[in-house]
C-alpha cells in the first residue's frame, strides 16, 4: 500500500486521583502531535465528565503497522510518569484490520533451486 490511514480510539480509565494528570497530559501531547506531526490528524480528548479519558486520532503512515507504532509512541508519551500504570484500564476501540496479504512473493520471484543445471559441452 502506498499509504495507510487508521483511526485509533483509546478509552483510558485511570484511578480518580490520576484522572486530571492523564487528561492534561493527553491534551498536551495530542495538541503537540496534531500541530507538529503531519502524519497525525483529527485529534480529540473527551470523557472528562465521566471520569474517563477518551483519545482519538487518525494516523497516516506508509503502512498500517507503522501507523500503529506511531500511535503507540504517542500513547507512551501520554502515560509517561503515571503513578499507577498497572492499575490503568486501557481499551482500544479501532476498526478491525484486514489480514496481511502481501508477503513479498509476488515480485518476480523465480524458483531456481533444485532445478538441474544445464550441462556444458566438454572440449576434447
Amino acid at each position: 500500500m502506498p499509504g495507510s490511514k487508521r483511526t485509533f480510539t483509546y478509552r483510558l480509565t485511570p484511578k480518580p486521583e490520576d484522572t486530571d494528570k492523564v487528561l492534561k497530559q493527553a491534551q498536551k501531547v495530542l495538541a503537540w502531535a496534531c500541530d507538529g506531526e503531519p502524519r497525525v490528524t483529527e485529534c480529540s480528548v473527551t470523557g472528562e465528565s465521566l471520569g474517563l479519558v477518551i483519545l482519538s486520532a487518525t494516523v497516516h503512515d506508509r503502512d498500517r503497522y507503522a501507523a500503529g507504532q506511531l500511535m503507540q509512541d504517542i500513547l507512551n508519551q501520554i502515560l509517561w510518569g503515571l503513578g499507577h500504570p498497572k492499575e490503568l484500564q486501557l481499551q482500544l476501540q479501532s476498526e478491525r484490520q484486514s489480514p496481511h496479504t502481501s508477503r513479498g512473493y509476488a515480485h518476480g520471484r523465480i524458483k531456481r533451486y533444485r532445478e538441474p543445471k544445464a550441462s556444458q559441452p566438454t572440449a576434447s
